[in-house]
Parts: C-alpha cells; structure tokens; sequence
C-alpha cells in the first residue's frame, strides 16, 4: 500500500435527501414505514473528474472540466430532485493540484449561495481505480486548514470537526487531526458502508445514521458459465426502475440515510444525471421518489380531521 494523500477523493453524493418509490403506474400506495412525520434523508456520490476506465454512457450535456457552469448546472439538479446533499469525489492526487483544490474551494462557495439551509457536502475520499491508499489523517487536517475550508457552512460536521468518509480501498494513516473526524467505510462495525451491489446485507442499515447504498445499475466483469469473462450489466439499469425499486428496499428497512452509489459514475454504470443511454428518466423517477417521500411522511404526521 502506498501512503499518499493525494490519493483522496472528496466524493460521496452522495446526496442526503428523502426518498420514496413513486412513478406512473406504481404502487404509490405502498405502505409508509417510518413514523409519522419521518422522512429519511438522501445523499448521492458526485464526481467531478471521471474515473479511469470506459464509460458506459455520456453525460448531457457533455461539459468537459469542472467549470463554473457546470457547478451551477448540477447544484441546480441536485436541489430541484430534493436531494439534501452530496457525497463530493475527486481523482487521485486532486489534493496536490493547486487548481483543482480552487475547484474544490468555488464549488463550496456556490454551495452556499445557491443550496437550501442545512443543504450538505459531505467529503469522501476514494481510491484511484482498484489501488488500496493510505490518507494521513494529519495532512488532510492542514489542507482543510490551510485553504479556508473549515469555514465553509455546508461542510458536514461532527462537534465543530469536518467529517470525512473513506471508501473502501482508502485507510486512515498517521495521528488524528483535531479538525477531521474520518469514517473508514469499508471497516466492520463502522457507522457507514459502501457495500457492493452483490452484498447480502447491503439493505441492513447501518449505524446510527441507518446508512445504506444504493445502485443504478452495475457495470463490471461477469463470468459465464462457460468460464469466459466480459463486461456487463450485473445490475441492469431498467430505464431508472433499478434505482426505484432500490429506494423502496431502503425505505422497507426504514433507512434514514440513503446514499445513491453515484450521481455520475459512468464506468461502474450507477449514475442519476441525464445521460446518453436512459435519458432523464433515472432523473425523473428520483425526483419522483423525493416528492412523494415528503408527501407520506407529511400526511403521516398530520392527525385526522374528527
């Protein structure tokens, strides 16, 4: 395992919001689980830089770059969907790059010109590719620091202090940082998961947060049984009825932390944002869900008429 810091990834999406399975046709009269007056929260991993690999598809528009517009675009997505925040994901060694930490630092200041109140951007760090990282928890502490992070309002935070998640695949290295709090999610027993897709207990939620993952689609190498390995859909996407359906099960187990694996994956075939294969109609089904969640748990807490 290599030590670095760079090796970060601000990510998660994750986008926090409520959520509930609703779109024509459905069953909108599925039972609400929660008590009344309870809505769960929905998160969504963002990705401002692709990952390494083939994409399955092409965001639309096509914006090359982390540009201002772009940020506009999609924090006009995010809220107009009813997410309640993000999971915010960079490449390896972004940290390094005096740019790229500018993007960082821009896209939190529209974050609180534009977002709702209590609207969060919830820091993930993710490794490059498939290559275990250790991040020092240390160095992570003086770059937050010592580019005016910690002021910023929507930065989730835990007793004054930043939290950070780590994905599977990024370790905690070197002493604590008394800004940073890190999760490590990819530990057992940690408050938060970011099980696979093929995880049997990925519907069971976690922690105190009731934190669980879940997917658009999947894309990766499958084996036949003819032993031939090729990529494929593993999960397929079904025009957006994946995602829906996948909201529902967290909503069964009455989930109150709900994060969509990414808003914007195109390698690993999860993303909500309209795109060149399913058009809006992840999109819409998300919003949809959003909407309706609010609506169950706003009647579920007003008392009938005598």
């Amino acid at each position: 395992m290599r030590l670095s810091f760079s090796g970060l990834v601000l990510a998660c999406l994750v986008v926090l919001g409520p959520g509930c399975r609703s779109t024509p046709g459905s069953s909108a009269a599925a039972a609400w689980s929660y008590p009344p007056g309870v809505c769960p929260r929905f998160y969504a991993q963002y990705l401002p830089y692709p990952r390494r690999g083939l994409p399955t598809a092409q965001p639309l528009p096509a914006t090359p770059g982390w540009t201002d517009p772009r940020m506009e675009r999609d924090l006009a997505r995010f809220t107009d969907a009813g997410l309640d925040g993000i999971l915010l994901a960079l490449q390896p060694d972004s940290l390094a790059d005096p740019f790229q930490t500018e993007r960082v630092q821009r896209f939190l200041t529209l974050a609180a010109a534009r977002a709702p109140s209590g609207w969060e951007v919830v820091l993930m760090l993710i490794p490059p590719a498939d290559d275990a990282v250790a991040v020092d928890r240390n160095a992570l502490g003086r770059w937050l620091t010592a580019h005016g992070l910690l002021e910023h309002p929507n930065l989730r935070r835990r007793s004054g202090r930043i939290v950070v998640l780590l994905a599977p695949g990024v370790h905690a290295a070197g002493a604590p940082h008394p800004a940073v709090v890190a999760v490590a999610c990819g530990a057992p027993g940690s408050e938060w998961r970011w099980p696979a897709p093929a995880d049997p207990e990925r519907f069971a939620p976690t922690g105190p947060d009731r934190q669980v993952v879940v997917y658009g689609g999947f894309w990766t190498d499958i084996t036949a049984p003819d032993g031939v390995t090729a990529p494929g859909w593993a999960l397929e996407r079904r025009q957006g009825r994946t995602l829906q359906d996948e909201i529902q099960r967290a909503f069964d187990a009455q989930a109150m932390t709900i994060c969509i694996a990414s808003w914007n994956d195109y390698v690993a075939g999860t993303f909500v944002e309209p795109n060149s294969l399913d058009g809006m109609n992840p999109l819409r089904r998300l919003t949809a869900a959003l909407r309706t969640a609010r609506r169950h748990a706003a009647a579920a807490a007003t008392p009938p008429t005598p």
